[in-house]
């Protein structure tokens, strides 16, 4: 009795060392297919892998792999805007030569301001539209290609957290009126449809106010903004002649003789109105005068004389 009791307990010992072998065996079984999988496909050039802090996988990163840190530059929106003084001898020529050097990097003349009357004193401004990828290069052929470069101002404006935002606005804008007009569809007594219609009218001007100003900045964005200010170089001196012989004083003559006749023409444009004025006036007063000598000429000069027996009769007789 004793003897099978105790083969009894080695039985159940060994079976349930035999269990606790086999638990353990496929533990590490498990283990180490884990550790294989998420070691698999890592090769010797790529960076240390590991676990972070929460217990997630540090992805490897390869030598040749590009990493970007933020939004890319290249994603940026920017306003550009330049001033360019240039100082050229002809004016009147250079307007065109600026006009088609800005044709050649795709650019557009977009306002002008250019007075031309004096070429001793010409110059203005010229407002041109250029791809920004191509302003550079239109700046750089100014000079000296059309004269000499005084001046240059340049403004760069990134505009990308305005424009990111206009965009999620415009989004939300647009979903808000999505849903109005469902409640529209939706209504059901008068008193419905006029507050939502007063509710969709709003929301539609917002929408469109929010598109225009995105519109705006999207212009200013994919075209710099390039004024170019042109002058001339300086007053041209008047060429001289020592020329004194007859010929020369005939001109002189002339051109005094003409210079007569312009103060002459000048003088009677000015003085016109008032002659007529003065004409006017004349026809007015000359019947005025003639009637005025007549009845003068008709009134008695002297006093009527009195009779003979008034004047010897006494008084009181």
């Amino acid at each position: 009795m004793t003897r099978m009791r105790t083969a009894r307990r080695l039985g159940t010992v060994t079976f349930a060392g035999l269990m606790v072998l086999a638990t353990t065996a496929c533990s590490g079984d498990e283990d180490s297919a884990s550790s294989a999988t998420v070691l698999e496909g890592v090769t010797d050039g790529d960076a240390t892998v590991g676990e972070g802090l929460g217990g997630g996988t540090v992805p490897a990163v390869a030598p040749g792999d590009d990493v970007t840190v933020g939004p890319p530059i290249d994603d940026r929106k920017l306003v550009i805007t330049v001033t360019v003084g240039v100082e050229v001898d002809d004016v009147a020529a250079a307007v065109n030569r600026v006009i088609a050097l800005a044709r050649t990097h795709g650019g557009e003349l977009s306002a002008s301001s250019v007075d031309l009357s004096d070429p001793r004193f010409a110059g203005g401004d010229m407002v041109f539209r250029i791809p920004p990828d191509e302003t550079e290069a239109f700046i750089s052929g100014l000079d000296p290609g059309i004269g000499r470069r005084t001046t240059l101002q340049t403004d760069t404006k990134d505009v990308t957290l305005q424009i990111t935002d206009l965009d999620s606005r415009i989004e939300n804008a647009s979903a808000s009126l999505d849903r109005v007009r469902a409640l529209l569809a939706q209504a059901k007594n008068i008193g419905e449809v006029i507050s939502l219609e007063s509710e969709l009218t709003q929301r539609e001007n917002t929408l469109e106010e929010l598109i225009a100003q995105k519109t705006y900045l999207d212009q200013q964005v994919a075209m710099s903004t390039v004024t170019v200010r042109l002058s001339a170089t300086g007053d041209e001196p008047e060429p001289t002649t020592n020329d004194t012989g007859i010929g020369h004083a005939f001109r002189s003559g002339w051109n005094g003789f003409t210079g007569f006749l312009g103060g002459i023409a000048k003088l009677v444009g000015y003085t016109l109105p008032f002659l007529v004025l003065l004409v006017v006036a004349g026809l007015i007063a000359l019947p005025i005068s003639r009637r005025v000598r007549r009845n003068r000429s008709i009134a008695p000069l002297h006093p009527p004389v009195p009779a003979e027996d008034q004047r010897t009769s006494a008084p009181g007789s």
